[in-house]
């Protein structure tokens, strides 16, 4: 009897917990529950770095970088659309990178001590280094890739459409009245031939 009243004071107990908050229900407490445990972002999920970065800094960028170099075609944009996203994941390495260094300086005490750790091949600055490198590589190949592409564009010339504007009107024919006061041409002078003039010798 002990046993049974010991396992429903049990089950009540739980059905009470049960019953109490068991986590974040609305959209901002659920957001926050998954970026708790973010640091730098370099393995979250898409979904999370959409709710974790600036968009508006973002847009901000393109828009920057649209007005600097002033794609002709979609071809083009789509190139300055990769260096815009080159260039930010830059900027988020370079800034994950120096917070990483300033944690290995206060852990290890010591600015040599420190490099040393970030030199290892495999940690996390280590990393960091190489996909730092892998971009500014990529942002020197796209940067040449538009240069080309534009001066491709320049050296085109203007399209054939463009150069309907600029053919002269055709002149419309002369109306009656405009013929009318023409005057017929004068009627071209005769020339008349006369016959050669004969050389009269002396008789011997």
């Amino acid at each position: 009897m002990a046993l049974q009243n010991h396992s429903n004071r049990r089950a009540e107990s739980a059905r009470i917990n049960g019953a109490k908050s068991q986590g974040p229900k609305t959209p901002e407490g659920l957001l926050k529950a998954r970026t708790s445990s973010l640091t730098h972002g370099l393995f979250a999920t898409e979904e999370t770095l959409k709710q974790s970065v600036s968009q508006e800094g973002f847009l901000k960028l393109r828009e920057s970088f649209y007005k600097y170099w002033k794609p002709e075609d979609e071809y083009i944009a789509t190139r300055v659309d990769e260096l815009t996203f080159a260039h930010w994941e830059l900027a988020r390495l370079m800034l994950v990178r120096r917070s990483e260094l300033a944690e290995l300086h206060a852990n290890t005490g010591g600015v040599l001590q420190a490099e040393l750790e970030a030199c290892k091949p495999g940690s996390l600055v280590y990393r960091l280094e190489v996909r730092i490198n892998r971009h500014q590589s990529t942002i020197s190949r796209l940067e040449r890739d538009i240069m080309r592409l534009k001066k491709f564009a320049a050296n085109q010339g203007p399209s054939q459409e463009s150069l309907k504007t600029n053919e002269e009107p055709e002149t419309p024919p002369p109306t009656e009245s405009e013929t009318a006061e023409i005057p017929a041409p004068s009627p071209a002078p005769t020339i008349v031939n006369s016959p050669p003039e004969t050389e009269i010798r002396p008789v011997m």
